[in-house]
């Protein structure tokens, strides 16, 4: 397995070397997001090349799968949960405006009720004056 690691970290080696290099010109001096992309380059070489470095990447890598499931569990949870609350809100509305609308009815029929009652009343008073 150390061999496999130094074949892995010869190319990262160049690539830092590489870096540094370019570093150095005139025109890259200011760049620290290259300075820590080469600090970051002499960190993995140096995890890697420890004894149980590549076991701590794959260890964490494990680790980062079985996070990203947890998370999709708890998302594909919590879309269903939303899904129903949907379904409830909207059965809420639909029952509210049944409520209003046979409430508006009874106010319709009310309405027209009282207009008969007027009507009779008026028909009553008509009569009781013809008979007097």
């Amino acid at each position: 397995m150390s061999e496999g690691l130094g074949l892995l970290s010869s190319p990262l080696v160049l690539l830092v070397y590489t870096l540094e290099v370019q570093v150095g010109a005139p025109e890259m001096r200011e760049s620290s997001d290259i300075k820590d992309l080469i600090s970051y380059g002499y960190d993995l070489i140096n995890l890697l090349n420890s004894k149980n470095g590549f076991g701590v990447v794959s260890q964490s890598f494990n680790h980062s799968k079985a996070l990203h499931f947890a998370c999709d569990e708890d998302f594909n949870q919590i879309q269903e949960s939303i899904k129903d609350c949907k379904k409830k809100l909207e059965a809420c509305k639909k029952k509210t405006e049944e409520a209003y609308s046979d409430e508006s009815a009874g106010d319709d029929d009310i309405e027209r009720l009282q207009k008969e009652l007027d009507e009779d009343m008026k028909l009553e008073s008509k009569i009781n004056d013809e008979l007097r």
